[in-house]
């Protein structure tokens, strides 16, 4: 995940910088210390999934259009720091969400939990023995290494994909994918219960975890159950 901090402010800056770089993700972060050198680095190509973008109410910095422009094209999720409530009007039309200063490591993580669901895509393709399918990525149980391919189980139906699981995981998004064991990969929206063996889906569909990667699938999967309670209320 790229993520940009853009503030005039040396001290807010690197505050926020340091907060980002404490998130449990690799995350690369970027800072610029003025708006026209963030939209400047935005027209030689600089591209970011994220902006925290803060400017000081005494500079009386309006939201420019340019703004508006790499929101409406390019749709990073911008995040408007204003000094105070009163000054996030300007936020308006262009930012997604705002904060107040000062900011605090619960806050900011938090912004970057919401952004990553945010981002999560829908749908995907893939080919399978039936020709090149759309699937939803929610009605996917588990994938599963047979042989020379792969079997994607999905809620209503199962698809045959001439791949790896390696390969695959590349597609995936890791916060809602996880590979629970050499030969699995499960979709964590989707499970019931787990057990040191199995992880359980609905219709009595279940997945292996491996000993060796328990404690991580674990972890993985109550950061994603506390994350989806958060956001989704």
């Amino acid at each position: 995940m790229r993520i940009a901090v853009c503030d005039n402010s040396p001290y807010d800056r690197e505050q926020l910088h340091q907060l980002i770089t404490e998130f449990p993700a690799p995350i690369d972060v970027t800072c610029y210390s003025s708006a026209l050198e963030l939209l400047v680095a935005y027209e030689a190509g600089e591209r970011h999934e994220m902006i925290f973008l803060g400017v000081h109410s005494e500079d009386c910095i309006p939201v420019s259009a340019a703004f508006y422009e790499i929101h409406i094209k390019d749709r990073p999720i911008i995040i408007y720091v204003a000094e105070a409530a009163k000054c996030a009007y300007k936020a308006y039309g262009v930012a997604d969400w705002y904060l107040c200063k000062p900011v605090s490591r619960e806050e900011v993580h938090g912004f970057i939990d919401r952004a990553r669901l945010v981002m999560i895509p829908r749908l995907m393709e893939f080919l399978t023995t039936q020709g090149t399918m759309i699937m939803r990525l929610k009605d996917i149980y588990y994938i599963e290494a047979d042989n020379n391919h792969l079997v994607f189980h999905l809620v209503n139906d199962d698809y045959i994909v001439r791949s790896t699981l390696g390969e695959i995981m590349t597609k995936l998004p890791n916060s809602m994918f996880f590979r629970a064991h050499r030969s699995y990969i499960v979709n964590l929206s989707r499970i019931h219960r787990y057990d040191n063996t199995f992880a359980y889906f609905g219709a009595g569909q279940k997945a292996y975890i491996s000993r060796r990667r328990k404690n991580g699938f674990v972890e993985v999967l109550t950061a994603f159950v506390k994350n989806s309670g958060r956001n989704n209320p």
